[in-house]
């Protein structure tokens, strides 16, 4: 099965973003990574982990990610590489 990718433009830029699910059992886990500049740009990842009712993230989810991890430091412009977010609570 083909992976799907997404789009989202937020700040001026398109960022391509997918999300896979990781584990179904407790505690449930959402692996999303998110490109900005590119396949070959630096990507961000992180993994939501939830032990209730899990739901699949949405883009807006996505962009609060984006942000959290541009304040933190991560440059979408960069090549190469994996900036990586602390697991957080899935939304």
């Amino acid at each position: 099965m083909r992976e799907r990718l997404r789009h989202l433009h937020t700040g001026g830029r398109t960022y391509t973003w997918r999300a896979e699910i990781r584990h179904v059992s407790e505690p449930r886990e959402i692996r999303v990574r998110v490109w900005g500049a590119g396949k070959n740009s630096q990507a961000l990842e992180v993994d939501l982990r939830s032990a209730d009712d899990f739901m699949y993230p949405e883009p807006a989810d996505v962009r609060t990610l984006i942000e959290t991890a541009l304040t933190s430091g991560w440059n979408p412009s960069t090549r190469g590489g994996t900036f990586t977010l602390p697991a957080r609570p899935a939304p």
